[in-house]
């Protein structure tokens, strides 16, 4: 094993490594017996110190990268320690710190995009968990935010009730819906006739009629990635009113 103190970058690299080598041995552990259950038990555990640890190394080797280059070289490999440290998370059943290490790597990048451009030279703070569910002004109101990894659409749901997530493996859809849409874009006309069409099959894949609290009169919309391209707002499995805040 590499140590930190010798080979920052490789022992964050094999950190990264081990805790996916973790999550890909989940999908051959059975859980019929109790051997089984103590087995994936411990790896998932074993996944989560390993991304903790990682995503810790990564970040002070962020402080000190001084090219531009390997700052974006490294940038990909680092957000798919977030990635999996959410599927970690949720696996385990620990939504608010998935949610909040979701947060953690939408500001990472985009604190990381506002110094390129020399608009903000200190990085962003993400967000807790508290401050996100005082956006929450009312029982009524709720939260829907997305992030999207490699293989997962992950869509958290915050209410009155609580933080529930749901996950999908819709991203290919995602992928080739966004192919569409773009290439619709680049004639106006032909996106304006074909928005409602893009629009419902959007709603389709995120599945989220069912995701809505009941009572709920008003929605906060974050989106993630792809989703930053479309009008969230009118999507028309919303009502048209209230939402139109969020």
């Amino acid at each position: 094993m590499y140590k930190l103190e010798d080979f920052p970058l490789l022992n964050t690299q094999t950190l990264s490594n081990l805790g996916w080598a973790y999550l890909y041995k989940l999908d051959h552990i059975d859980q019929q017996t109790p051997v089984d259950a103590d087995q994936r038990a411990a790896t998932i555990n074993s996944a989560y110190a390993t991304f903790r640890d990682a995503i810790t190394e990564a970040d002070y080797l962020r402080q000190w990268e001084s090219s531009q280059e390997n700052k974006e070289k490294h940038d990909v490999e680092w957000d798919r320690l977030y990635q999996g440290m959410v599927e970690v998370c949720v696996e385990l059943g620990r939504n608010q710190e998935a949610l909040v290490y979701a947060e953690t790597n939408k500001a990472r990048n985009l604190g990381e995009l506002l110094a390129q451009r020399k608009e903000n030279p200190q990085p962003l703070e993400p967000i807790t968990y508290e401050q996100i569910t005082q956006l929450l002004r009312t029982s009524t109101t709720a939260l829907i935010e997305w992030y999207i990894t490699d293989s997962e659409i992950f869509t958290f749901v915050l209410s009155a009730q609580g933080l529930q997530v749901h996950r999908s493996r819709n991203v290919q859809e995602l992928e080739d819906l966004v192919t569409a849409y773009q290439a619709d874009y680049k004639e106006r006309n032909s996106w304006s006739a074909r928005l409602p069409t893009h629009l419902q099959n959007l709603g389709e894949i995120l599945g989220l009629a069912p995701l809505l609290p009941p009572d709920c009169d008003q929605l906060i919309l974050s989106p993630h990635w792809y989703l930053h391209l479309f009008p969230l707002h009118a999507l028309p499995i919303l009502p048209p009113s209230p939402f139109g805040r969020g």
